[in-house]
């Protein structure tokens, strides 16, 4: 049966292809004028673990053996980029892939926003986060980000019409491997649960439908993270769905960016996790045992110095929170344009308040828009407490520059017409 002018959710052929030859000029041109640097990186790691893995040398984030079992990096994004070292190919392969995913995610996610604003003002969405330079640098980078974009915007589509048994299911599965990309998105399956059974209770009076709905939600979200939760029973002794050290170094970090220094961490604890990044052949590196207790100890002398200065604390979480929003918008971790701060901040604040405006005039149950947007809720609660990085809210940038596309058209629109209602 084919398809009609009037339910083609996206432009037409001739423009969708135009944008997506815009986009795809854009990324070329960021990755080829702002090049990333690997060795000694984050970068580094996720390919060493990607190599390992494809190679048959376990889960390990270590160069040279012996090759002992991680505990420091999700397992996601390794697992994504060991694919392409087992089939032989390379870094423009992986970026390709990334690129396609993230583009059309972006179909998707705008198929489903088109039943809910209408087509043009999801058209205009759809223009705005293909050519938007945030989150279109980020598929050019081997970082887990990369991944976590598509996945982020897939899971704001299902959560927009998680009204139906496949879509929960797919919503929960998404989460939990997003979770296994980065496992800071952990709470973002409580608030996602707990919205969803008290809608469901108060639209269908029926708590049984309730608890079903829910279940099914974090059912599919637990079968996805049960194999890595095993795995380090297996080999740390531990049940976990997220790395068991990490937490340690981010506490450290963000402790010391507010101007809260501790000195065993900032000392010889640090120097323990940082052989992680820089690893020297024929050098001994510390057992995931000695990176364990050393993060153990890292997280309490940090929470002991955050009770001595807990006002201190609570105000640098708040200029985190302006911060990672309202700041300087970077394109990339480490190569940026010089001169354009101005333009970068204004830019995203533009976005985010366009996609605020969007929200406030959508039809949408406010339960739907709260479990569509709960990636980007959990960044918000999550990351300033810990270690602040600008790309870390950027990679949730997709959705909110759909919305900024589609509150721009809304503005606009004649009060008189009607927005499609979602739930027909």
């Amino acid at each position: 049966m084919s398809t009609t002018k009037d339910e083609w959710p996206w432009p037409t052929w001739q423009v969708s292809g135009l944008l997506v030859l815009l986009a795809t000029l854009i990324r070329v041109f960021l990755v080829l004028s702002f090049p990333q640097h690997i060795t000694g990186t984050d970068a580094d790691q996720y390919i060493i673990l990607g190599q390992n893995l494809a190679a048959g040398n376990g889960f390990s984030i270590w160069r040279f053996p012996p090759f002992d079992p991680d505990v420091f990096r999700s397992p996601g994004y390794p697992l994504f980029l060991a694919a392409f070292f087992r089939l032989g190919l390379g870094f423009w392969s992986i970026a390709l892939c990334q690129v396609i995913l993230e583009m059309s995610s972006l179909f998707f996610a705008t198929a489903v926003l088109s039943k809910i604003v209408g087509k043009k003002s999801a058209r205009v969405g759809l223009a705005v986060a293909l050519l938007s330079p945030y989150t279109g640098a980020i598929p050019c980078l081997i970082f887990s980000e990369s991944l976590s974009v598509p996945l982020i915007t897939m899971l704001f589509a299902w959560g927009l019409q998680l009204r139906t048994k496949k879509n929960i299911i797919f919503y929960g599965a998404a989460l939990g491997y997003l979770t296994l990309v980065r496992g800071s998105f952990l709470p973002g399956i409580i608030l996602a649960s707990l919205v969803l059974f008290i809608r469901y209770g108060l639209e269908t009076k029926s708590w049984k439908k309730s608890v079903c709905a829910t279940l099914g939600i974090v059912v599919a979200f637990a079968i996805v993270l049960a194999p890595y939760a095993l795995w380090n029973k297996t080999h740390h002794g531990k049940i976990s769905p997220t790395p068991l050290a990490g937490l340690g170094r981010a506490f450290a970090a963000g402790n010391s960016g507010i101007g809260l220094t501790t000195p065993n961490v900032t000392g010889e604890h640090w120097r323990v996790t940082q052989k992680l990044w820089d690893q020297i052949p024929g050098e001994s590196h510390p057992t995931p045992e000695h990176i364990i207790q050393t993060e153990k100890e890292m997280v309490a002398e940090s929470i002991a110095t955050i009770k001595s200065n807990w006002g201190q604390y609570l105000a640098g979480v708040l200029r985190n929170e302006i911060h990672i929003w309202f700041g300087v918008r970077v394109l990339f971790p480490f190569h940026n344009p010089v001169g354009y701060g101005f333009l970068l901040r204004w830019c995203s604040i533009f976005i985010l308040f366009m996609a605020g405006v969007s929200c406030w005039k959508l039809r949408s149950h406010w339960a739907d828009l709260i479990i569509a947007l709960t990636p980007v809720i959990t960044l918000a609660l999550v990351s300033p407490w810990l270690y602040v990085i600008m790309r870390y809210t950027t990679l949730a940038f997709a959705p909110l520059q759909l919305l900024c596309g589609a509150g721009i058209c809304l503005l606009l629109k004649n009060p008189q017409e009607r927005l499609p209602d979602p739930r027909n």
